[in-house]
């Protein structure tokens, strides 16, 4: 448990650090500090779940984790991509 509070406060700093002194750090973190309170938030609600749930329906578990891959290729967009030929 201390391994992912300091993982959480490296990310946090790293972010926080990485910004353009011109940009908003702050909207950076934030954005962050969500990110890692909603992780935190589905870790304990799957964790106060039976997991023989999840042994007794795989397919389901398979199916759905299928659809949220297909959902980050068709709702994510690219940011920086890198320009093929240069």
């Amino acid at each position: 448990m201390m391994a992912v509070g300091v993982l959480i406060a490296i990310s946090v700093v790293a972010v926080f650090s990485a910004v353009s002194p011109m940009g908003t750090p702050l909207r950076y973190l934030l954005k962050q500090l969500t990110a890692i309170a909603l992780g935190g938030l589905v870790l304990f609600v799957l964790s106060s779940l039976n997991y023989q749930l999840f042994r007794s329906h795989p397919g389901v578990l398979y199916l759905l984790t299928i659809l949220v891959l297909l959902a980050v290729l068709i709702i994510g967009r690219r940011i920086h991509a890198p320009r093929v030929g240069s």
